[in-house]
């Protein structure tokens, strides 16, 4: 159907001239993980091999797929954001494709489409690797721009769970400093910057940003001509585009100064915490004391300091201990410049600093462009990841010209004006993302307290406790007011007709040690995931929740470094968030046909927080949403449309938390058709109110009843 959308007004319009109000999953988190054989991020055994391994059977096998989606079907969500990583597409070597899993993709996107929903196609990548710490490239990158994985446990290159001595005990979202250390300054500078700043280090006569770039880029290419060539009608009424790189990094540009923390703006500082330069150091072989930090109550503060790499081992291929470029080089069957410096640190072999005495030769290095200019956070993303984006748009207009592209810029980075840069496309949409930064790095529902972050961001505040909120009430407002600017922001940068979708937001369930998993009481969870339910529904934006892994469990979560974000867990299968039973369904007041989201009780087994979850929510609207809002205390959903015409307006009702609705409008009539409610109503200004007679007896004490904004 992605030519049967276009976007108008900032919205997904149909065929019929209807809104199409997108409300999605991510699937899954275990996509980010081999399936043969299972590598989970705690699991050492198997990681290294990186050549040889599989992701067919990821998201799904293809007996269980139909179920899974339908279940994710009547729990009210129409979009799959389909997580998939470049090492799934061409892990054993560049330019070899695992056409297995290609076909796979497209088999399991073919149940997709049968079972009626819509899906945007994710490149996922984490600080760049599964070797790095995180997910998305494979083995292969991490050798092409010169490094060792095996070396990263001694000298930090990275943090990587894998090889964590007690998986268990991983500090918490420690994954994410991955971004300021070496193995991940250098890979995403070389990615987006190397022809600038790292001109020396080629391979087979490409730059090394070439020679990367162009891999991922052909990659997603290969899979989506490959989705064409197999089933062309898969464009026409399932997938509706292919979004760009997850969670782009800009490594060291725009870093003015190598004693820093890695580069301007906010970091996030947890364990052991090297500047720029001594993250070269570690990574040349040194020993250093680094600085350690923690997260407290009102920021990062320093808790002391840690010997890093008593060893001495270099992460550089060709240092000792390590593998040669002549042995990787032959394995991969490329041929790399005898530019390129061996067993050393490239960026000393740049003149940035001395390898003998550790000094800085060049501490703003990284902060100017080769024009002379100085780089800003603007700067970046305007010239380099912009850069990328064109590419990428390209690539995929070989494919399709129907095909949506969603564009995703850096996290919480405001966009900048495409059109001014020179991409012209009327089938773009912005796509952000959005965590409540306190609930995520904290692991708590704060009632109390809350930070603006995007205004700090934005430069509004002189010093970060003047971005501080406090209460409830204004907690809620100001997650809400932030994605309503970041929704503004995508206007401005994209044009007033292009559609958005907030592709990642969700909070963690493993709040407070874990607690709810003892007690049963999720009302933290409840408060902290309706709050961003609330914001997301207060600012009206299309949005995919992060997400849905049938393999989470109490103990390892998602199965990647300790994250426990999945709606679904086996941990809950017999506990009273389950909730399958949440009120006893009865047919009176309902239709007996089907409906978008089916006719029968939904499944709700697993489901966490299952009244934070599931939604009541608009699906096809005869013209705009003018406001749009769930109160889970009050059991009610109030929906204001300006319609455009006369017509049918098409609403989600979850029969798992409206057995009984009570519908009341300001003009027209409805009907209820299994999970729907048709609403027909002339042109003009207009409101629903969905209600629940018999109100809900397991609704949890999540929030104060009176703290719903407006």
């Amino acid at each position: 159907m992605a030519s049967s959308f276009t976007g108008v007004g900032g919205e997904f319009v149909g065929v019929d001239g209807r809104v199409v109000y997108f409300r999605g999953i991510n699937v899954a988190g275990e996509c980010k993980l081999p399936a043969k054989p299972f590598i989970p991020s705690y699991e050492l055994d198997h990681f290294f091999d990186g050549d040889n391994v599989s992701f067919v059977g990821r998201p799904f096998s293809l007996d269980s797929a139909p179920a899974h989606f339908a279940k994710l079907k009547s729990l009210g969500f129409n979009l799959i954001r389909y997580v998939f990583t470049w090492e799934a597409l061409e892990h054993q070597g560049p330019g070899i494709y695992d056409t297995d899993f290609i076909k796979f993709t497209i088999d399991t996107l073919q149940i997709i489409r049968d079972t009626g929903l819509h899906v945007v196609m994710d490149p996922h990548q984490d600080v760049w690797s599964r070797f790095t710490g995180g997910s998305g490239a494979p083995m292969w990158t991490v050798y092409a721009a010169g490094l060792d994985p095996h070396a990263f446990s001694f000298n930090e290159s990275a943090i990587v769970h894998n090889t964590s001595p007690d998986p268990s005990q991983f500090m918490s979202m420690i994954w994410a400093t991955n971004y300021g250390r070496a193995a991940n300054l250098t890979i995403n500078t070389m990615f987006f910057g190397g022809r600038d700043f790292a001109p020396k280090c080629k391979i087979n006569g490409q730059n090394i940003q070439d020679f990367l770039e162009s891999h991922f880029i052909n990659a997603v290419v290969r899979l989506a001509q490959a989705i064409k060539d197999a089933d062309p009608s898969l464009y026409d009424t399932c997938v509706i585009g292919f979004e760009s790189i997850n969670e782009p990094n800009p490594g060291l540009i725009g870093c003015s100064d190598l004693k820093s923390r890695s580069r301007k703006g906010p970091n996030l500082l947890r364990g052991t915490s090297p500047t720029v330069i001594e993250a070269f150091q570690l990574a040349q072989g040194r020993t250093l004391e680094i600085d350690t930090y923690d997260l407290g109550r009102l920021g990062f503060y320093k808790t002391g300091s840690q010997t890093v790499n008593e060893s001495g081992r270099s992460s550089w291929l060709d240092a000792a201990e390590n593998a040669t470029f002549d042995e990787i080089d032959a394995h991969y069957g490329w041929s790399r410049d005898a530019s390129w410096p061996r067993g050393k640190c490239p960026w000393a072999a740049h003149g940035i600093w001395d390898l003998a005495t550790g000094h800085i030769k060049k501490p703003d290095y990284f902060g100017y462009a080769p024009d002379g200019k100085v780089i800003t956070e603007n700067t970046w993303v305007e010239y380099y990841w912009t850069d990328h984006l064109k590419k990428y748009i390209k690539a995929i207009r070989t494919v399709s010209d129907d095909l949506f592209v969603f564009c995703q810029p850096p996290v919480m980075t405001k966009p900048p004006n495409v059109r001014d840069l020179g991409i012209s496309d009327s089938k773009l949409v912005y796509a952000p993302h959005y965590y409540d930064g306190m609930t995520l790095m904290h692991k708590t529902w704060n009632t109390f307290y809350n930070v603006d972050v995007l205004g700090i961001m934005r430069g509004r505040y002189l010093t970060p406790a003047l971005a501080m909120v406090f209460g409830e009430r204004n907690i809620r407002r100001c997650l809400r007011d932030q994605l309503r600017e970041m929704r503004k922001e995508g206007y401005e940068a994209f044009g007033p007709d292009t559609p958005a979708v907030l592709t990642e937001y969700g909070v963690p369930f493993d709040m407070n040690n874990k607690e709810a998993f003892e007690t049963g009481d999720y009302s933290q969870q409840l408060g902290a995931l309706d709050a961003s339910q609330s914001a997301v529904e207060g600012a009206n934006f299309c949005h995919c929740l992060w997400n849905y892994t049938p393999s989470n469990s109490n103990l390892w979560g998602d199965d990647w470094n300790l994250e426990d974000f999945s709606i679904f867990s086996r941990g809950n299968t017999d506990t009273e968030s389950l909730r399958s039973s949440l009120v006893p369904y009865k047919d009176d007041g309902w239709s007996s046909g089907s409906s978008s989201f089916g006719s029968g009780v939904p499944d709700t087994r697993g489901i966490r927080v299952l009244e934070g979850v599931v939604r009541a929510s608009p699906v096809y609207v005869q013209g705009e949403v003018m406001s749009f809002e769930n109160d889970i205390h009050k059991q009610r959903m109030q929906l204001e449309i300006a319609a455009n015409a006369e017509g049918v307006t098409e609403l989600f009702v979850p029969r798992s938390i409206f057995p009984l609705p009570d519908v009341d409008v300001t003009a027209g009539s409805t009907s209820i058709n299994g999970q729907s409610i048709y609403w027909t109503h002339p042109k003009g200004e207009h409101r629903l109110t969905l209600s629940n007679g018999e109100g809900n007896p397991y609704i949890s004490e999540a929030c104060d009843p009176g703290c719903v904004i407006s």
